[in-house]
């Protein structure tokens, strides 16, 4: 509980149930965290920090209103991951760094997204992987300065204002 900083760095590690912790996680290149349920991230006063070749995983269904910054394609497989079959409903800030980043939804799993996703800093286009049957929902727009990159078999849905800086 408390303030402080959760650093992953080199392993995979199951965080739950943290729910007086104030501080930031950050998740390092090479590293995951899979977030079991919003407690584990503590309140919404730390953000969420995945470096680019790390990975945030929400391998259950989860509501949450913490800001995540992503960074890189987390091997492959995603920055921010969304289990299949599975609900991930976000109300913080996402913030996509200068590399850019992929988020990752596995098959059947929905994500909504209440905010907008801010990816004008990024130098490549925001990836979007959408397993069969897979939706993401973005109610309040997109800046994403270099365009978005979608791949897979799933639907985006976007409200509210679209800015691709001019690419798509």
């Amino acid at each position: 509980t408390g303030n402080g900083a959760i650093i992953v760095e080199n392993e995979v590690a199951t965080i739950a149930d943290n729910l007086g912790y104030d501080g930031p996680i950050t998740i390092a290149a090479g590293a995951g965290a899979l977030l079991l349920n919003p407690g584990g991230m503590g309140s919404n006063f730390g953000a969420t920090t995945v470096q680019a070749g790390g990975y945030a995983a929400l391998p259950e269904s989860i509501v949450t209103g913490e800001p995540f910054n992503l960074a890189g394609d987390g091997a492959g497989l995603g920055a921010l991951r969304v289990a299949a079959d599975r609900q991930a409903t976000l109300s913080g800030p996402i913030t996509v760094a200068a590399e850019s980043a992929r988020i990752q939804l596995g098959a059947g799993a929905q994500m909504s997204v209440s905010t907008v996703i801010d990816a004008s800093a990024a130098t490549a286009p925001l990836e979007l992987a959408l397993g069969t049957g897979a939706q993401i929902t973005l109610a309040n727009g997109l800046n994403a300065a270099e365009g978005i990159h979608l791949s897979g078999g799933g639907d985006v849905s976007i409200g509210g204002d679209v800015d691709l800086g001019g690419t798509n």
